[in-house]
């Protein structure tokens, strides 16, 4: 059995040692990831590891940065879940809008399900999306401890349709979208 980190993932362990394990109490403490280590992140590429290795890389990235610093883990984790929704099942238009950013790390992903009443309980959504007159959705409903959320340029929304829970790609600035931020 080997113990070297799959290709693309090697230089995270070296990453983890010297930029998260040192800081990531000082992280939590300040209730922030700091924006020079989103960037550094986004120079290695691993906003978009979803997309450009394996899954087997993908994830031993993710083992290997939660290893150092859970909540930086978490904004990987969510980040990366909307970028494979977009890049999976996104209209040509939101492809094209959203990939390039998202898989560079200079827009990130948001990924919201969470509700006070339905918890994350997929089944007991109750945020509700309807069709817009000329085209589009209109959603309703609140949101709570939305991953990222706070620095967010596009949300992965989860909302109940005559057709079921569907997802939607929110970006932040639509008419409607407010953020609160939790604080310990």
């Amino acid at each position: 059995m080997s113990t070297a980190a799959p290709p693309g993932t090697a230089g995270a362990r070296a990453f983890v040692d010297t930029e998260l394990i040192p800081h990531a109490d000082a992280f939590d403490r300040d209730e922030a990831i700091p924006e020079w280590l989103l960037g550094s992140v986004a120079e290695h590429g691993w906003w978009g590891a979803v997309r450009t290795g394996s899954m087997v890389e993908f994830a031993a990235l993710h083992e290997e940065i939660g290893r150092g610093c859970s909540s930086l883990r978490s904004l990987l984790t969510v980040h990366s879940m909307a970028l494979y929704a977009v890049d999976r099942w996104g209209a040509d238009a939101l492809r094209e809008r959203w990939l390039a950013e998202l898989t560079a790390g200079t827009a990130l992903g948001a990924f919201c399900l969470t509700e006070s009443a339905a918890g994350s309980d997929f089944t007991a959504v109750e945020a509700s999306a309807r069709p817009a007159p000329g085209g589009g959705w209109l959603l309703d409903g609140h949101k709570k401890w939305v991953t990222g959320g706070e620095r967010a340029e596009v949300f992965l929304v989860f909302a109940r349709t005559g057709r079921g829970v569907s997802a939607f790609l929110v970006e932040a600035g639509a008419p409607g979208v407010s953020r609160t931020p939790v604080r310990g």
